[in-house]
């Protein structure tokens, strides 16, 4: 697990709040659009580009299949993902 200062809440006791980050680098990766990042222009989800799209099967599939090629080239292992439509959530999870 990477550790690394956390972004919501960067000040703990008058200090850098450092803590573990696997969860910020999820969150980071689906949220840049390829192209955000200069040292890595293809690392992005981009999952705004999702929002109000139909979720066919297919759909679905590309996604799954992108978030984890994108989490695996950010440096995450062991990537699970889950995607609800009921509840319209996605669900990630990688070990950095």
């Amino acid at each position: 697990m990477a550790k690394d200062i956390i972004h919501s809440d960067p000040f703990k006791d008058g200090d850098f709040n450092i803590d573990f980050s696997d969860r910020q680098h999820i969150a980071d990766v689906m949220i840049a659009q390829p192209g955000h990042y200069k040292n890595a222009p293809g690392l992005g989800v981009g999952i705004s580009n999702y929002s109000g799209a139909p979720m066919s099967p297919q759909v679905i599939a590309e996604l799954q299949r992108e978030i984890k090629m994108q989490l695996e080239a950010d440096g995450g292992k062991h990537v699970k993902i889950s995607i609800d439509l009921l509840n319209q959530t996605i669900n990630t999870d990688a070990t950095y």
